[in-house]
């Protein structure tokens, strides 16, 4: 099955390269894809569990038929249930399969089958590495191919192919991990498993000595800068605290599970004193997160922090324990912590919010700005602190986590953050604090009015529909062909950007940044931070390239105008692009 669930995977993969725009294959495929992810580590787990059994041939034939209906049936709920995945539907997917891998480790790790838990993970390290250099040399190799043939034979070849070589190059290499595990069974005639779980001796060497020894120094060097942090009083970015204990006990946990049976004194010493150092860090990070809490509230970054610590302390108690039967309870601590985070009101999206909710709801209440469910402008100025937490709390829910669930009230009285100011009764880039040092740069906001103006020598009005990331492009059937239109950098990814390609052949891009320079320096008079109506002309850009005609109706613009160089983070909402060719 979970070769099975690779192939659907690429194949799906490569059918979703050779589609002009069609964005209800591309959602069916989308679908499968996830479905069959969850599928494939599925039937390792009902391989693993087959494995210890008497007549396992057919234990494992039920049981990756099993996984395969369950992809199967996965697929259908989510084309029919969703018409875009959420973030939270997707990483239940990727929860699911990270749970079945895990599964997988920890039912091979079982007393009878007489394989460690570090040895497993050893086995599972020593495939995908040895997969990974198969991979590499495939796809380089390919590669280089395809761009002899480009050279070569064939001008014109599709840019498309070299995407082929690494979907399929990538299909080779899961095949490679798969046939380098060997067989888990007890009655292994061919001896691979003890073969392959035995450490060789370079890998001793490296692990022992170089590894342990590294891993030693950055303990140092983490407790130097610990004690320099207390001294001064001066606590760094708490994403920048998290981050570096966290890895730390996490790659930490993992070298002292992987050489558990190891007789050298430098990994005698890590194992002791390891443990010790990592609850020690865990310590100084629970100081960070408190006060992140306290500060902000509860947040998504906040939140995997705590669950990855807890894993990390857990973690580190077993290893001072030291018997190696233990360290499979590491990893069912792992899947408890996975669990969590995906599960319905404690998730990574449902807990934060609900805390940033009741955060916001109650600094709203205080100020008397929380009315019958509805939201009004603040009647007083409001203190530093209640501002920050109000301005937090709408970041979080329409920047950070836009998927995340809205208080009722929230969502009925803010659709986007261009209104905040409108809301709330004071901007969200004034903190309240008083006077403060000249901004590097501040916020132009203009808006598009109600009205109308007449529209000529264009044939076709287009949806762009959602522009958030990398939005896939519209199709349009033009008078000279198939056009496919791409609108990139619109919500602070970059620079705004329109590509047009005709049958697949791409045009020279048409000169947006001029006529939004243009409006921005017509705009750019001083009024800062708050919102501006622009004029309906001003708002519509008309673009040409090549025999194409666009006009863009932007319904807004949002960009940080620097008092020295070129505007920069751009948030453009277009209310409509009209064509003609």
């Amino acid at each position: 099955a979970s070769m099975v669930c690779a192939l659907v995977i690429a194949a799906a993969a490569s059918v979703r390269l050779a589609l002009d725009g069609d964005s209800e294959v591309e959602h069916l495929l989308i679908c499968i894809q996830w479905a069959a992810l969850l599928g494939g580590a599925l039937g390792m787990t009902a391989t693993a569990l087959s494995t210890s059994r008497r007549r396992a041939g057919t234990w494992m034939a039920v049981g990756n038929g099993v996984a395969l209906l369950v992809a199967a049936g996965l697929a259908v709920w989510l084309h029919l249930g969703y018409g875009a995945l959420p973030a939270l539907v997707t990483s239940r997917v990727v929860a699911g399969a990270v749970l079945g891998f895990l599964l997988f480790q920890l039912i091979l790790s079982r007393q009878e089958m007489d394989i460690e838990y570090g040895e497993i993970w050893f086995v599972t390290l020593r495939s995908f590495f040895i997969a990974a250099i198969y991979t590499a040399v495939l796809l380089g190799g390919l590669s280089f191919i395809v761009f002899a043939v480009e050279n070569l034979l064939l001008d014109n070849l599709d840019e498309k192919v070299y995407a082929h070589v690494a979907v399929w190059s990538l299909f080779a290499g899961y095949a490679f991990f798969l046939g380098y595990l060997p067989t888990f069974s007890p009655e292994d005639p061919d001896d691979r498993l003890e073969t392959t779980r035995r450490h060789p001796v370079f890998i001793e060497v490296l692990l022992a000595y170089v590894v342990i020894p590294l891993f030693s120094l950055m303990t140092l060097v983490l407790l130097i800068w610990s004690v320099r942090i207390l001294a001064l009083g001066e606590m760094p970015a708490f994403s920048r605290i998290a981050a570096i204990f966290s890895s730390y006990a996490v790659v930490g946990i993992g070298v002292a599970i992987l050489t558990g049976r190891y007789r050298q004194l430098t990994a005698v010493w890590f194992r002791r004193l390891f443990p010790v150092a990592a609850i020690v860090f865990l310590a100084f990070e629970t100081y960070a997160i408190v006060d992140e809490v306290s500060r902000n509230g509860l947040r998504t970054g906040s939140y995997v922090a705590i669950l990855i610590g807890v894993y990390a302390l857990l973690g580190a108690i077993i290893l001072m324990l030291r018997p190696l039967e233990l360290h499979r309870l590491t990893g069912w601590i792992a899947m408890v912590i996975v669990l969590v985070a995906v599960l319905p009101f404690v998730s990574y999206l449902d807990l934060p919010a609900r805390s940033q909710g009741n955060r916001m709801a109650k600094v709203l209440e205080r100020n008397q700005m929380l009315v019958q469910d509805r939201i009004r402008p603040a009647a007083a100025a409001l203190t530093a602190g209640d501002r920050e937490d109000i301005i937090v709390a709408a970041e979080y829910f329409y920047y950070d986590a836009r998927e995340a669930p809205k208080p009722a009230w929230l969502a009925a009285s803010l659709d986007d953050m261009m209104q905040f100011e409108t809301v709330f009764g004071f901007s969200p880039f004034d903190s309240g604090e008083g006077p403060a040092k000249p901004p590097v740069s501040k916020a132009l906001y203009l808006t598009l009015p109600q009205g109308s103006a007449p529209i000529t020598g264009y044939d076709l009005a287009v949806t762009v529909g959602e522009l958030w990331g990398n939005p896939p492009p519209v199709p349009v059937e033009g008078k000279q062909g198939v056009y496919a239109i791409s609108l990139s950098g619109f919500t602070r990814n970059g620079t705004p950007r329109i590509h047009v390609e005709r049958e697949g052949k791409p045009l020279p891009d048409p000169d947006l940044m001029a006529p939004l320079r243009a409006l921005v320096d017509k705009y750019n008079d001083g009024t800062f931070d708050k919102q501006q109506v622009a004029t309906y002309e001003d708002m519509l850009i008309p673009l040409e390239t090549d025999g194409v005609r666009m006009l863009l109706v932007l319904q807004s613009v949002e960009v940080l105008v620097p008092t020295d160089g070129e505007p920069t983070d751009w948030f453009l909402a277009v209310a409509a692009l009209y064509f003609g060719d």
